[in-house]
């Protein structure tokens, strides 16, 4: 029965959300970049990019991998022995979670994580959303300002 005309036909919208839905995210988050850019005064925001030296924007970069490398650090060692995750799951996991916190509006991002662990690896929302409050817990001391 779950196999009738009807019933594959009304699933056929979400497969193809779940097979494509990767680049539907990004096509509209370029769109959205354009929306927000469209009255940008382009060559003020080049001079600003090249007024800051070469090095600035390296260190920058290495900064912002360090600190995914850490963080994914610590979310595989959390997981790892429990549920079939690698490194690069750990990484992939941290960078997704990042994006959605910067992107979604008033932090919603911050339930990416409980619900792509649930999605994932069958992990509990309740277990996962105690893991985020640790990892921010441990993130308080980089914060703290004297």
């Amino acid at each position: 029965m779950s196999d009738s005309p009807s019933n594959r036909t009304a699933a056929l919208p979400f497969s193809l959300l779940r097979r494509h839905g990767r680049w539907l995210v990004l096509a509209l988050a370029l769109a959205l970049l354009a929306w927000l850019v469209r009255d940008l005064d382009r060559d003020a925001a080049w001079r600003a990019w090249r007024s800051v030296p070469a090095w600035v924007w390296g260190l920058m970069v290495l900064g912002l991998l360090a600190s995914h490398i850490a963080r994914a650090a610590r979310i595989h060692n959390e997981w790892a022995d429990r549920v079939p995750m690698r490194f690069r799951d750990a990484m992939a996991l941290t960078v997704s979670h990042s994006a959605w916190v910067v992107l979604a509006p008033m932090r919603a991002g911050e339930a990416y994580y409980p619900l792509a662990l649930r999605e994932r690896y069958g992990i509990g929302l309740a277990e996962s959303s105690l893991s985020l409050l640790r990892q921010r817990v441990q993130d308080l001391p980089a914060l703290r300002s004297e």
